[in-house]
């Protein structure tokens, strides 16, 4: 046996028990290039400079040699580092709706948690045999993939045959001993293979181009047929259509603690008609500072002030929804509310979630309904109440004919006000569409009896009780009637409603309800148990992040501390695991099991270069890597102590794999 050979071999000094092979191979250019692509890609989508900095990090394993243990305890923190990094760089507040896994924000954030995995497996020790792990590969094309996520796609089109190029030449230096890797494709036959992925290439690329638009459109029809849409079913611009929120989605938009006495809340309120268009548009009003003072209680009234808690879960235009008997509506701690004192709305631009505070207040009344005129009733002035009776020209004479029949026997506002809901609920049936014909759409509804959806009620309630003299207006919001398991109401996109608000003398502004019961969102179907569980997870999801991001100091200092802790104790427990097994390996792996591999290794290297001499080492005949390769592993098992049953049957593998070789070209070698 030759044994001391290895032993004198200068150029393998032992290492450590937990330390990679001093020339781990370097990862290949290829990768590494088509990662800097999927990465500039991304860059471009996202707009971050965190990507350059991790394109940066990919650079270090071809300046250095040194290589993580794949078993290093160490893995687990950084990985901890790079989620955690990852979330706040682009974890933000992508809110708690059905949707969020498709915001960008969310897209982004997993694909720096990709290219961090990416940039660990490039600086961690390969599995043996290879440059890298096949893992890699996935992540980086996750990377690529999270780049895609964009409308704007004119540069994805150059990026992606630059990637697809880089990696598949990447996968062609998977292996350590690639250079004795090659394809033997015949010149002729590769360019022939080479021609038609080209050209099937070109092919798809031209025909996808060509059929874009349809692509497109099919693609939308399939998003609008998803059941949680990303749209609030709030018009900032009313429009009589022939339908009204046909795709409401089940996505909750808030959800409301506290007690109610109202189902309706108001977004926002429009007091011009003119040809089935409400005015103003939201968009165009001026908003001043919000009041931060709530009006004092009436002395001659018993009242009881409750406070509802809103949390704003979806992008709703930055709308603040309140009844409108609301005393005040406080804000969240830090932010403010703008509105228009008129016709509102109140706005606050701040991401979801959002919550806020609404006060209302509770009292006896003679009318029934709530009368409280808070922060929202703006009282009517006399010179403004034409404002609130005006009529278009083109509403038929026949419409103002039929208010005034209806109010005839009316003691009192209130009565015609119902007399006015009454008819229209008895007379006209609720549907989702209709048709809007020629001429006025309110007009057309009200004498020929349509059947319509909510829009068209409260818009005619709105012209027959102005043609009978009583102020009103029309407003949006939502019908808040669903509870879930845990006593708080849920408003969801499909609760989107219509109606309108009159004002009577000497009780303010009420709230008219003109719809049939069948057609407001109390007749809506049950979510599915599915839903439900789901948003209970979302809920709990948002009340970790909200108390994660609300630790103190000493908190977040303990939380790292036990880490840390956890970390030596982590590396500690390998350790001990680790000597445990070299003792139990070296109890049935016996210095002549190893010698035993020597010996045939010698046998090898005779076949392959002829007599050895004793003078030179077993390194200098070792003609290829994979032969280094197995002299490394071998002076780490016998010298290093760092022999394991995994190590002892790698190094089994690798030599049978060079025997193998080895007869391979023995066989091939022709005959003199």
């Amino acid at each position: 046996m030759r044994t001391q050979n290895t032993q004198t071999q200068p150029q393998q000094p032992a290492t450590a028990p937990n330390q990679p092979p001093a020339s781990s191979p370097q990862p290949p250019w290829m990768l590494t290039i088509s990662f800097w692509v999927a990465l500039s890609a991304l860059f471009f989508t996202s707009g971050s400079d965190m990507f350059l900095l991790v394109g940066a990090l990919a650079l270090g394993p071809h300046l250095t040699k040194w290589r993580m243990p794949r078993d290093s305890s160490a893995t687990w923190i950084i990985r901890l580092l790079i989620y955690g990094g990852a979330f706040v760089f682009f974890g933000g507040n992508p809110g708690i709706g059905a949707d969020w896994i498709f915001d960008a924000k969310t897209f982004n954030m997993l694909g720096l948690i990709a290219a961090g995995e990416a940039v660990l497996e490039l600086w961690r020790e390969p599995p043996p045999g290879a440059r890298y792990h096949a893992v890699t590969v996935l992540c980086i094309g996750f990377v690529f993939l999270a780049a895609c996520n964009t409308y704007e796609d004119r540069y994805i089109r150059y990026f992606a045959p630059v990637y697809l190029f880089f990696a598949l030449l990447s996968l062609r230096e998977w292996r350590a001993d690639s250079a004795s890797w090659r394809l033997t494709l015949p010149v002729g036959r590769g360019l022939i293979a080479l021609a038609c992925v080209l050209i099937l290439g070109a092919a798809s690329h031209f025909s996808i181009i060509k059929q874009r638009e349809e692509l497109m459109r099919w693609g939308y029809r399939l998003m609008m047929n998803r059941r949680n849409l990303n749209i609030t079913g709030i018009s900032e611009q009313p429009r009589l259509s022939s339908t009204f929120n046909t795709q409401g989605s089940t996505r909750r938009v808030l959800k409301i603690t506290g007690k109610m006495d109202t189902m309706h809340l108001r977004g926002a309120a429009f007091d011009t008609y003119v040809n089935g268009t409400w005015n103003p548009p939201v968009s165009s009003r001026e908003k001043v500072a919000f009041p931060d003072t709530a009006p004092p209680a009436p002395k001659d009234k018993k009242v009881q002030d409750h406070t509802l808690t809103i949390t704003r879960l979806g992008t709703s235009g930055g709308l603040i929804f309140a009844p409108l008997n609301a005393v005040n509506v406080i804000p969240s701690p830090g932010s403010n509310f703008d509105w228009n004192a008129a016709l509102g709305p109140v706005v606050n631009e701040d991401p979801p979630p959002y919550s806020y505070e609404v006060i209302w207040r509770e009292d006896d009344n003679p009318y029934g309904v709530d009368t409280h005129q808070g922060v929202l009733a703006t009282p009517l002035k006399e010179e403004e109440r034409e404002r609130w009776l005006q009529l278009p020209p083109e509403i038929d004479p026949r419409v103002k004919q039929l208010a005034k029949r209806l109010t005839a026997g009316s003691f009192h506002p209130a009565q015609g006000i119902e007399s006015i809901a009454e008819h229209l609920m008895s007379n006209h049936k609720y549907s989702l569409s209709t048709t809007r014909g020629p001429g006025d759409p309110v007009s057309s509804f009200i004498l020929e009896k349509k059947s319509a959806h909510c829009e068209y009620f409260a818009s005619a309630a709105v012209v027959l009780m102005r043609a009978a003299g009583i102020p009103s207006r029309y407003v949006t919001g939502y019908l808040a009637h669903e509870s879930d398991d845990a006593g708080n109401t849920v408003v969801r996109q499909r609760d989107a409603h219509a109606w309108a608000e009159a004002w009577v003398d000497g009780a303010g502004w009420v709230t008219v309800e003109a719809t049939p019961a069948d057609g407001t969102p109390e007749a809506n179907e049950e979510v599915s148990a599915w839903q439900r569980n789901w948003e209970k997870f979302q809920d709990m999801f948002q009340s970790w992040r909200e108390n994660a991001t609300s630790l103190s100091g000493p908190q977040i200092f303990g939380l790292v501390l036990l880490i840390v802790l956890v970390w030596f104790w982590e590396r500690w427990r390998i350790r001990r695991r680790r000597l445990a097994a070299q003792e139990a390996e070296f109890a049935y792996a016996s210095p002549e099991e190893l010698r035993a591999l020597t010996a045939r290794f010698e046998k090898l290297l005779q076949k392959q270069n002829g007599e050895l001499s004793q003078a030179k080492p077993l390194g200098d005949y070792a003609g290829n890597e994979a032969a280094r390769r197995f002299l490394q592993h071998y002076n780490r098992a016998r010298f290093g102590g760092a022999l394991d049953a995994e190590l002892l049957r790698d190094l089994k593998a690798q030599l049978e794999s060079l025997e193998k070789g080895t007869a391979h070209d023995t066989d091939s070698r022709p005959t003199a």
